[in-house]
């Protein structure tokens, strides 16, 4: 499973272009708390329907109260930590 670690600030287009390189078929985002891009409901939405359009199951690695729930009102896996991420090929 591809660790796609990602930046406060990145923008939504960079963290699209992350996804379509990382291997695999699974992959899992780690969201630094406050990262702008996860405040949107619509950033969400779009990262998601970017990882179902790559074939990837993706989840989120986050601290941030409202990034976990964003991400688990679109139906992604959230994890506290990375070390909470099963250690497979599947999120």
């Amino acid at each position: 499973m591809a660790k796609i670690y990602l930046a406060p600030d990145d923008e939504i287009t960079s963290v699209i272009e992350k996804l379509k390189n990382a291997e695999g078929v699974s992959a899992v985002l780690v969201v630094p708390k406050n990262a702008t891009l996860m405040q949107s409901g619509i950033n969400v939405r779009l990262i998601k329907k970017k990882a179902i359009e790559l074939g990837k199951t993706l989840g989120i690695v986050t601290r941030d109260s409202v990034s976990r729930h964003l991400a688990s009102q679109v139906g992604l896996a959230v994890y506290a930590t990375v070390e909470d991420v099963p250690n497979r090929d599947n999120v």
